[in-house]
């Protein structure tokens, strides 16, 4: 019995001991954005293009959104752009095909009516995602998104005179929470103290 009660009181001990110096990193929000300026081989086939954000954080609190935003040869419904997250991976989530005059088949809002143009006119969108979809999104600390424009839209130049070549661009927002941060100084002194009550109690039983 008194071995199980010193023992039970060693492990509170060492709980105890190996908390201190546990701090908290401040919680906030998180956002990013890129732009693709001017694309490859329009007109020669549906094509891709890819942008990364790293080091995201992963204590995601709310939900959020992904804004895009274009500007190119977007002037018929056969001439869109495809938005996926994480294509090919289980955390994958297809956002839809924008521009391609359907309001009813991507996750965005349409200011424009999901209709593009090819004349220097920007047009953008939003969607609106859940919690679980943005940790979806950011599991592993990135987020790759990618951009499969159809087969159409050629590499035309039409942004000037706002961009040199044609735009494509995300801007993407989230919450995050605190995370609990040991202090190397701290936890180490820790350590040195359970080493220590291990000792004592060995002396104890000899």
């Amino acid at each position: 019995m008194k071995n199980a009660m010193t023992r039970g009181m060693m492990t509170a001990a060492a709980v105890a001991l190996l908390g201190v110096g546990v701090g908290q990193a401040q919680a906030g929000s998180v956002t990013v954005e890129d732009e693709i300026i001017g694309w490859g081989q329009g007109g020669n086939g549906s094509y891709t293009e890819t942008m990364t954000f790293d080091n995201l954080e992963t204590n995601v609190t709310s939900g959020g959104w992904l804004q895009v935003w274009a500007c190119g040869d977007f002037d018929a419904s056969y001439e869109n752009v495809q938005v996926i997250a994480n294509a090919g991976t289980s955390n994958a989530i297809d956002l839809g095909t924008w521009l391609n005059n359907n309001t009813g088949d991507d996750r965005f809002d349409h200011p424009s009516n999901d209709v593009g143009t090819q004349y220097a006119q920007m047009h953008s969108g939003t969607a609106y995602l859940t919690q679980s979809e943005i940790e979806m999104m950011v599991n592993g600390g990135s987020l790759e998104l990618t951009f499969v424009f159809s087969s159409d839209v050629d590499d035309l130049n039409w942004c000037k005179p706002q961009y040199e070549n044609e735009v494509m661009g995300a801007r993407f927002h989230y919450e995050y929470g605190t995370t609990a941060v040991p202090t190397p100084a701290a936890a180490g002194m820790g350590l040195v103290s359970l080493g220590m009550m291990i000792a004592r109690r060995r002396r104890n039983r000899a």
